[in-house]
């Protein structure tokens, strides 16, 4: 992640609706064996630019990520991680959701990971008219 242009900062966008997806697996990544489904993605909020690449923006929000089984149970990890959301330039690339993991190992600083993906449609239909 690379330090925002004058174009980019100040800059920021609004979910009015949750960003999230529904995905299957099973136990071990073994399909069928204990299946379960779970909903993962981020909330709605403002997410404010904090960085950028050759190919887009990082948006970043505090305490949004989701990630709920199907018993809507929240799933162990996820809770208090701070998420956000790359948007490509191109619009008809792919929108990554990610996490920041504000642990520190060796005293190095935050790591990032990629989380969830989304079309850009979907995520027009999650931001602020």
């Amino acid at each position: 992640m690379q330090q925002l242009d004058s174009t980019n900062q100040d800059e920021y966008i609004v979910l009015t609706t949750d960003l999230t997806r529904v995905r299957t697996g099973g136990a071990l990544g073994i399909k069928g064996l204990y299946p379960t489904s779970w909903v993962e993605g981020v909330s709605a909020g403002i997410y404010i630019a904090e960085g950028q690449n050759s190919e887009g923006v990082f948006y970043r929000n505090t305490k949004c990520c989701i990630g709920i089984e199907n018993k809507r149970e929240m799933v162990a990890g996820m809770h208090g991680w701070d998420c956000g959301i790359w948007i490509p330039n191109d619009k008809t690339g792919i929108v990554r959701t990610y996490y920041h993991d504000d642990r520190r190992l060796f005293g190095y600083p935050a790591y990032i990971g990629w989380y969830a993906e989304f079309t850009y449609q979907q995520l027009e239909l999650s931001l602020k008219n």
